[in-house]
């Protein structure tokens, strides 16, 4: 297996699983669960790994290949599931994705728009009517993303990288996509917090005695 055969079975399969959340978001249906287990078998698969080593041990340090093949070896191994973490990390696929059928059909059934839609009214609507409308409905369904499973949902990602050696979810996926701990990205934030905070709230002063009150409403 070349590198270029690696990548486009990869990409062949992610991107399958991501068009079906694509549609699955816009209420077209869609079979992610099934899809994620096929990227996961790829992930987890122990001939590509062992293939990936050989390579590298056979290849010139220092070369485009050398360093795709240690990238891809870094990402497998990132992306390696034991037994019990896969089945945990499958149960909460399917878990997501009924939960966004559910609310789909709670947004349907009271005959809203997309949120796309939705939010565009709020940033492109000269009637203030009309974006306080749109900002009421997108109130409505966050309240439907966090009834139903939204508990289960949060409990079981908890547990999933509890799994993976992690204390929550929220850690986990901090480590995972920047590369820092949960505890060093609330410093930055609350830095970044106090070194803006006095601008900040004297424009929102100024923006309110410029225009009225009404300015500082969510739709405005």
């Amino acid at each position: 297996m070349c590198i270029n055969k690696l990548q486009n079975d990869y990409l062949s399969i992610y991107t399958a699983y991501e068009e079906s959340l694509w549609r699955e978001e816009m209420g077209l249906g869609g079979d992610s669960p099934e899809l994620y287990s096929k990227l996961q078998e790829f992930l987890n698969d122990e001939n590509v790994f062992q293939l990936i080593s050989s390579k590298i041990k056979a290849c010139k340090k220092n070369t485009s290949e050398y360093f795709i093949l240690n990238d891809w070896k870094n990402y497998l191994e990132k992306n390696r599931l034991n037994d019990r973490e896969q089945a945990c990390i499958r149960s909460l696929k399917t878990l997501e994705s009924k939960h966004r059928e559910h609310v789909r059909k709670q947004i349907r059934s009271r005959g809203y728009p997309p949120i796309r839609e939705l939010s565009s009214v709020i940033s492109s609507s000269v009637h203030e009517s009309e974006r306080a409308a749109a900002w009421g409905q997108l109130t409505e369904i966050e309240e439907m993303w966090m009834e139903g499973a939204f508990c289960e949902i949060i409990n079981q990602r908890n547990y999933f990288a509890e799994l993976r050696g992690y204390p929550d979810f929220y850690e986990y996926r901090v480590q995972y996509d920047e590369g820092i701990s949960k505890e060093l990205l609330f410093l930055s934030l609350d830095n970044f917090v106090n070194n803006t905070n006095r601008e900040c709230y004297k424009y929102v002063r100024d923006l309110a005695l410029a225009h009225g009150d009404s300015v500082l409403e969510g739709w405005n």
